[in-house]
Formats: structure tokens, C-alpha cells, sequence
């Protein structure tokens, strides 16, 4: 696997954005703001449609974190079908948050 930062920014590149939300969606990623109680998010596929479940009672800042890791975790991870996000990020995951909302305004 190439190295974290040189996968994003191949992404933000790419797509010409950092934007979490706007990579998701050129990759096809539905999103969905929904309460989902102490869960900060969710991703599944569904029918062959992969989609971003993401607790609308966070703030946006939050909500884009949010994002971006279930993004790394898409990106690093493949193989995963199903993920879910309520404890802290490892280690891959908080460099590719790191690398890619680097400068974002928010």
C-alpha cells in the first residue's frame, strides 16, 4: 500500500478538492445525515450501492470528520462491506483525516 499521504493526494488531485462529502460522491457514495443516538457513523453497501450513514445530530465540523474517516476507511480498507464509527480512529485512519482536511475551511 502506498504511503497515507501519497494516497490523498493523489484523491485531492484528482477530484480538486479535499472535500470529504464531494470524494464520496464522485466515488458514487451516497450520503445520509440521519440520527443515529451515540453513533458518529455507518457504512454500508446495499444492493451494490455503497452509502455513508453519518449522525445528523453532530456538529459540521464533526460531520466531516465524520466523513472523511469512513472515506479512509473505503479507501484503506476495501475488502470492508460494513463499518461502523463510534470509538476512536486508528492510527491510518486519523492520518488520512489529517492529510486530507489539512487547510479545509469549514
Amino acid at each position: 500500500m502506498d504511503n497515507i499521504n501519497i494516497i490523498v493526494a493523489k484523491l485531492i488531485n484528482k477530484y480538486c478538492t479535499n472535500d470529504p462529502f464531494e470524494i464520496a460522491n464522485e466515488f458514487g457514495i451516497n450520503t445520509i445525515m440521519c440520527p443515529l443516538g451515540n453513533i458518529k457513523g455507518h457504512y454500508l453497501i446495499i444492493a451494490n450501492e455503497k452509502v455513508f450513514f453519518i449522525n445528523s445530530d453532530l456538529s459540521q465540523i464533526d460531520k466531516t470528520i465524520v466523513c472523511a474517516a469512513i472515506l479512509g476507511h473505503t479507501i484503506l480498507y476495501s475488502d470492508l462491506t460494513t463499518f461502523c464509527l463510534n470509538l476512536d480512529f486508528n492510527k491510518q485512519i486519523r492520518q488520512f483525516i489529517i492529510e486530507l482536511l489539512d487547510n479545509i475551511i469549514l
